[in-house]
């Protein structure tokens, strides 16, 4: 059966299940759409999971008085305390790599019914099915592709998200899902590898 098709809900339920830990055929990385994007309880929990099973695994997110997430100097020190055999080099740098290139992008969809709702419009958007064509045919292997998501007056799209500094509030804070980042590998003989997926805030 061929990859460009129309998908329905539970079947991108399925793919999300069957990629979830699998390792990608092309690099061996495991799929991460629902650990990472739909089942956190909070926002934070997105970002404690990328520190997970890393070279340093004691490096927990710090939260602020606010219930933010906290600066770099805040997780310096609190990381120097618990690993003292640590430079400060190491740990700004771990840091930079897992929290500061990615707190922008800590956020998740309310549950997995959402998630596959959004998932469904957009494998079955025009980009994308030209892009499964293109697994289809061989002439690729994978693709990235952003797309935006249709709102109507009764259609809302929210995602929950942990905002960074002075302002941030992990906890009970939602923002509109502007469209969704969607990262599919052809996976033999004939299905996809669904990599990632995740949704992407509506900036005001």
């Amino acid at each position: 059966m061929p990859r460009k098709k129309t998908y329905d809900k539970d079947e991108v339920i399925d793919i999300l299940y069957a990629s979830e830990g699998r390792p990608s055929p092309i690099n061996g990385a495991p799929g991460h759409s629902l650990s990472l994007h739909v089942n956190i309880a909070m926002p934070s929990d997105r970002l404690s999971n990328r520190l997970q099973n890393r070279d340093h695994p004691n490096l927990p997110i710090i939260m602020t008085e606010r219930d933010g997430i906290a600066d770099k100097n805040t997780h310096k020190d609190i990381w120097k305390e618990l690993n003292p055999h640590l430079s400060t080099k190491v740990l700004k740098g771990q840091y930079d790599k897992h929290i500061d290139n990615h707190k922008n992008e800590s956020g998740a969809f309310m549950d997995l019914q959402q998630a596959a709702d959004a998932c469904v419009l957009a494998l079955n958007s025009p980009a994308v099915q030209t892009l499964l064509g293109q697994l289809d045919s061989g002439t690729q292997t994978e693709f990235r592709e952003e797309i935006t998501l249709p709102t109507s007056d009764d259609k809302a799209w929210k995602m929950r998200y942990a905002g960074f500094g002075q302002n941030a509030n992990d906890q009970n804070k939602m923002t509109d899902i502007e469209s969704v980042f969607l990262f599919v590998q052809a996976m033999a003989p004939d299905t996809i590898h669904i990599q990632t997926f995740y949704p992407i805030r509506k900036v005001v």
